[in-house]
């Protein structure tokens, strides 16, 4: 079991890992950290900690088709688009690495919501969240 001072490296790893990462949809959106600090693993308790219903839940993806597409590279890309894949690279790794139960939820039918979370080793809720326009 971790210790308190792991799991605020975490939670800077996790900040350091998204800063100046952009999810591109129709509109470019930040990533961004989310430690809620509540305990839970099933669906009904991360939702509730993130403050959704899955009434208003547009679906689910999985961890692995979610960062299919960030992660991959292709031969058009430039250096933004290279270093833009490279980070997604890293953030994947981190939270494959550091959380458990991790599920994608998203919220909202043209205007997404997207969050990405699981559990710490202290069944704490953590993760990160982004918004994409999908018309």
């Amino acid at each position: 079991m971790k210790n308190a001072a792991e799991n605020i490296t975490f939670t800077e790893r996790l900040k350091k890992a998204c800063s100046g990462l952009t999810y591109i949809s129709e509109t470019d959106a930040a990533i961004e950290p989310l430690t809620t600090g509540k305990i839970g693993t099933t669906e009904a308790e991360m939702l509730k900690a993130i403050g959704k219903d899955e009434k208003t839940q547009n679906g689910n993806v999985t961890f692995e088709d979610f960062f299919e597409r960030l992660t991959a590279a292709r031969d058009w890309h430039g250096l933004v688009e290279k270093k833009r894949t490279k980070g997604f690279v890293k953030l994947e790794k981190l939270l494959r690495e550091n959380l458990k139960d991790i599920k994608v939820f998203r919220f909202g039918k043209i205007r997404i919501e997207i969050f990405v979370i699981g559990t710490d080793s202290e069944g704490r809720i953590a993760g990160v969240k982004t918004n994409a326009v999908e018309t």
